[in-house]
């Protein structure tokens, strides 16, 4: 590094060399520029420290040198050497803009710190800065490459503050941060991201997993290294010019899978990836078939990034195969090009030769826009709080990718419904669905898709006038598809008119499930209700119902019955929260004798005077004539755990020969179950009813 840009700072913060890095890609002129940020910077930030002990410049560096690993522009890293000056310091947005020009401006104030109105509920306020900040990374993509790069360097240097502020700054970090950088492709974030926000929540979990992970891997490194060999004497046989890769998997993903599946450490395999890198396109399904040559693929496990790209433009094939021992192995198959994007997601489309702002004509960039673009329309008419949780749903699930007859691929998170595809389609399309079709099938609007499936919609007549089933609110899986039909339903009300539909609803059940009035209700009850859920005022509640954002039956048996459990802890049923159905069921609990459920059903509750919540399948025709009574059910899910054993009903269709219902019944008894009962009626054919 020239001595032009020497300071005592930039040797003292951070191990990055910032202008070394800089002078590797960009012009002389460009470095210059960042050159007079920096000292813009060390000037405005002057005689302040952090918590570390650090001088503050050190915090913008180590965000610049981050950003400087990805080959940023050089405006996105002045905007990260400049991004705490308007919050921190006495510089004025116009000397930005003088000195740096507008688009620096736009960056830095997108990065802004907003503030933290300490009145308001943790999640409503985060809701309101989620908000601010989709609306910048719509005006500039790189407003959230900075912004992960001052969340990374925080976490980095988190030892230095409260315990309170580490879990508090970890969760955030891991519901939100780390999901938008796996959405837009940043691995590397990502990873550490997940990582370091584990070793802070659950320090014990963490380090006991580590040690466990590097003594396995130390176990299996001749294993890997053989199987790294393998692999590329099979190529070079094969005259596939190419490298192949081993890679640990991180740490919180392991702990995720083993939570997920309920699995110990012992029982996980893959803890080792495989790359295999080559340099076109055509030659990544020639190494699929030498892969399949070599080692069994695994039925089922097979997935075509390259065909269909995910939303942040990865590519790749996945396959996973039985190697060396019967151990499970994921092998990805990708180009040069493709790893790239793998590893920087959007930033590696970036055009650094002309200094110019983010290329948004690359298919990553088109289909990423495309989601900033749906999350913004979805959140209009979404308050902070259901914003915010909307946002996380999105973030954390899986996709499927689904056609249309004509052929042309959506992408949905998993478990979303006919109704979600319409919408994503087209609002007017899902505002007026009345069917679908999935490969050609009728099937029911609230039936999950998976990948692969072609949907068709059928639409009512267009002089009919379109209006949603307010029951979709009930399975639809995106915010977008919840946004709009709440946008539909509620039509203009404005939260008076909501506060005066909610009144009346909860006024109404109070009377009909408790003969209770409102006035009746203690304060200290209700005061209690209003702080468990985030709520300043008796009117806030009152139009939280009237919105549809919470259930009258759910607020009026918390008022009346206290907390239910929830999965060990005291929660509120405000805000979709599911009542879950635990091993001891409960006094408020019954199951309906007209569709006897059992764990795995798909379940509705209904709240019944005298038997509490009674628990039907979505099948059941009683369920179905619940619904026209919205304000009287509420959600319910099984507990995983749930181990109990239920009633069930099984029709049977034998031929009446001799000693035949004595052997339904042993194979019933070998299933370690038992016959309650049983009728047998005389068809054409013989059918028993066992109990």
């Amino acid at each position: 590094m020239p001595n032009t840009y020497g300071s005592s700072y930039l040797s003292l913060c951070g191990s990055c060399n910032l202008f070394a890095l800089l002078e590797g890609y960009l012009s002389t002129v460009q470095v210059e520029e960042v050159y007079k940020a920096y000292l813009f910077s060390e000037d405005a930030h002057k005689g302040q420290f952090r918590q570390t002990g650090e001088p503050y410049i050190c915090h913008p560096i180590a965000v610049a040198c981050i950003l400087a690993d990805l080959h940023l522009d050089y405006r996105a890293i002045i905007a990260a050497l400049l991004h705490d000056v308007i919050e921190d310091t006495s510089i004025a947005r116009n000397t930005l803009k003088q000195k740096f020009g507008e688009e620096v401006l736009i960056l830095v104030e997108g990065l802004t710190k907003l503030e933290k109105i300490q009145s308001k509920p943790i999640l409503e306020t985060q809701g309101e800065n989620l908000q601010k900040l989709f609306l910048f990374m719509a005006k500039d993509i790189r407003v959230i490459l900075i912004k992960l790069a001052d969340r990374l360097h925080n976490m980095r240097t988190l030892g230095a503050v409260s315990d309170e502020k580490k879990k508090r700054v970890s969760q955030e970090t891991l519901e939100l941060f780390a999901p938008i950088a796996n959405r837009l492709g940043l691995n590397h974030f990502r990873s550490e991201l997940e990582d370091l926000g584990f070793s802070t929540l659950n320090p014990e979990s963490y380090q006991e997993l580590k040690i466990k992970v590097s003594k396995e891997c130390c176990d299996q490194q001749q294993v890997v290294g053989n199987v790294e060999n393998e692999l590329a004497d099979r190529l070079r046989d094969k005259n596939i010019s190419g490298r192949v890769e081993g890679r640990k998997k991180n740490l919180y993903s392991i702990y995720q899978k083993m939570k997920r599946k309920g699995s110990t450490f012992s029982e996980i395999r893959d803890l080792h990836a495989f790359r295999i890198i080559v340099g076109v396109l055509d030659t990544c399904y020639l190494v699929l078939g030498v892969v399949h040559t070599l080692y069994k693929p695994v039925p089922g496990r097979f997935k075509d990034y390259i065909a269909i790209p995910k939303t942040n433009g990865y590519q790749s094939l996945h396959t996973t195969v039985i190697g060396p021992h019967g151990t499970q192995m994921e092998i990805q198959i990708r180009t040069e090009e493709m790893d790239k994007v793998a590893e920087v997601g959007i930033a590696a489309i970036y055009k650094n030769e002309t200094g110019n702002a983010f290329d948004m004509g690359h298919y990553a960039a088109d289909k990423i826009g495309a989601w900033i673009a749906g999350v913004l329309e979805a959140k209009r008419g979404a308050e902070g709080r259901i914003f915010a949780e909307n946002i996380k749903l999105d973030l954390i699930t899986d996709d499927v990718y689904v056609f249309t007859p004509k052929g042309k691929v959506f992408e949905l998170p998993r478990g979303s419904t006919p109704v979600d595809f319409a919408y994503k389609i087209h609002t007017e399309l899902g505002q007026a669905c009345v069917s679908a079709e999935v490969d050609g099938q009728s099937v029911p609007l609230r039936t999950p898709l998976v990948s692969g499936q072609t949907v068709t919609i059928h639409r009512s007549p267009k002089e009919e006038k379109s209006c949603p089933n307010p029951n979709w609110l009930e399975f639809v899986a995106t915010a977008k598809a919840r946004s709009k039909i709440r946008e539909h339903l509620l039509g203009n009300f404005d939260s008076q008119e909501a506060a005066v539909i909610g009144r009346c609803a909860l006024r109404q059940v109070l009377a009909s499930d408790f003969s209770k009035t409102w006035e009746d209700i203690p304060k200290n009850v209700i005061s209690v209700l209003l702080r468990e859920s985030h709520l300043a005022s008796e009117d806030d509640l009152m139009t939280q119902i009237g919105w549809g954002n919470c259930f009258a039956i759910s607020v009026a048996h918390r008022l009346m019955q206290g907390p239910i459990q929830l999965q060990g802890k005291m929660q509120s049923l405000l805000f979709y929260r599911p009542l879950i159905i635990q091993e001891s069921g409960g006094a408020v609990v019954t199951y309906g004798k007209c569709c006897r459920p059992i764990p795995g059903d798909k379940i509705m509750g209904f709240v019944s005077t005298g038997r509490g919540v009674v628990v039907h399948t979505h099948t059941c025709k009683a369920a179905a004539e619940h619904r026209n009574h919205p304000e009287r059910w509420t959600e319910v899910r099984w507990d995983k755990t749930l181990e109990r054993s239920f009633l069930v009903e099984l029709e049977a269709d034998v031929a009446n020969s001799r000693g035949m219902l004595a052997a339904i019944a042993t194979s019933i008894a070998n299933l370690d179950s038992n016959v309650e009962g049983f009728l047998m009626k005389e068809e054409e054919r013989s059918r028993a009813i066992l109990h």
